[in-house]
């Protein structure tokens, strides 16, 4: 089995990913998407329910709000990797209501145990889809709202995504790591 999934082309996302794309490193992408989930899990479970409800100001996600976020995002993109796999330009991939996702999420009522388990499900179900794919369908250009994407630069979208989310929680809640980081 490869492991190593390559950065994506310019023209095969819109440059309004790229700061995604960015944040994951060439090598073994199986194992960065591992290193991320158990990063993730590092940081939400020893929260009590009070430290995952906050926002650190109005207008912004809580804790919880953007694991759930992250989830969320995952699942659309690893969707749209589908898409692009079985080599479909027709379907138009339409953008995601962040906002209306989060609000709709129920998230508030879960524990955050039962989120990291559905993270990490779908970090298994990511990696079994990626670990399926061919030249032809990492490559394959969809439709995404009127723009190229492939699966390769979903691949690459998904992961850098979520470090992205964490970054920023680790930054606005603990800068000491964040300059570790």
């Amino acid at each position: 089995m490869n492991t190593t999934i390559t950065r994506p082309a310019q023209g095969d996302y819109q440059s309004y990913f790229e700061n995604y794309i960015n944040l994951v490193q060439e090598g073994d992408y199986y194992a960065q998407l591992e290193d991320n989930t158990k990063d993730i899990k590092a940081y939400f479970e020893p929260m009590n329910d009070h430290e995952l409800g906050y926002a650190y100001g109005p207008d912004k996600w809580t804790r919880k709000q953007v694991l759930q976020h992250i989830i969320d995002v995952e699942r659309v993109m690893l969707n749209r990797a589908f898409v692009a796999s079985k080599l479909d330009n027709i379907t138009n991939l339409t953008p995601m209501k962040d906002w209306q996702y989060v609000s709709n999420s129920n998230c508030e009522n879960r524990s955050i145990a039962d989120m990291l388990t559905e993270l990490v499900v779908l970090r298994q179900l990511t990696q079994i889809t990626f670990q399926s794919l061919n030249a032809t369908q990492w490559d394959f250009k969809a439709n995404n709202n009127g723009h190229p994407i492939t699966a390769r630069a979903l691949a690459y979208i998904i992961l850098g995504h979520a470090k992205h989310h964490l970054g920023i929680l680790i930054k606005v809640y603990h800068p000491h790591q964040a300059t570790q980081a």
